[in-house]
């Protein structure tokens, strides 16, 4: 991260892709390699590496792709539902950012809805 900083990449947007690769990467592996991920996030935010809003903003990303990527990869959405959840829980992504992503997913109509249905019941209590 630190050498893409250097390159002259915005900070902002480094953080964002380097979550949202880690679940790409995540989502085509295992649901253990999303736990893994998560660990990274959690780490990264514990740390205050990156922010509750750049990780929000990565899962917005992600969300948004989300009914296209389960065509391929069936178990995706589970993969990131379970990682989504764990940070939430641990306060470490920004519900406020995260929630408009929900929205999206719901209204889309994928099928893949009920594995969000308790992260929106967690971000609705905000």
């Amino acid at each position: 991260m630190q050498e893409l900083y250097e390159k002259g990449l915005p900070k902002s947007r480094v953080n964002v892709e380097i979550v949202r690769q880690g679940l790409m990467q995540a989502m085509d592996a295992s649901e253990r390699e999303g736990e893994l991920v998560g660990n990274l996030v959690g780490y990264l935010v514990k740390e205050q590496i990156i922010t509750e809003d750049a990780a929000a903003r990565a899962f917005v990303l992600v969300l948004a792709d989300l009914p296209d990527i389960s065509i391929d990869i069936p178990m995706a959405p589970k993969i990131v539902s379970n990682v989504l959840h764990v940070l939430i829980e641990l306060d470490f992504v920004s519900k406020k950012i995260l929630k408009p992503g929900l929205t999206e997913l719901h209204e889309s109509g994928c099928s893949s809805w009920k594995h969000f249905e308790k992260i929106q019941e967690l971000v609705d209590e905000e």
